[in-house]
């Protein structure tokens, strides 16, 4: 960790033992989505009748997942 902190973007930092080495890269949207801890919510079906009553979703709604 220490050995990377203040590194800039696109360097290439050596092993501690001189076996190999890694290049710093500059964290994407999908590299955070990756490394975050996933939650999810177990939904039962009263819950889900009154989110889609409440949205007003009925059948041909789109309904897009965040």
């Amino acid at each position: 960790h220490d050995d990377l902190v203040g590194v800039p973007y696109g360097s290439k930092v050596g092993s501690r033992n001189g076996k190999g080495f890694i290049h710093v890269l500059r964290p994407t949207p999908e590299l955070w989505t990756l490394a975050l801890p996933h939650r999810m919510q177990i939904l039962y079906l009263a819950d889900i009748v009154f989110v889609t009553s409440w949205l007003n979703i009925k059948p041909g709604s789109k309904v897009i997942e965040a």
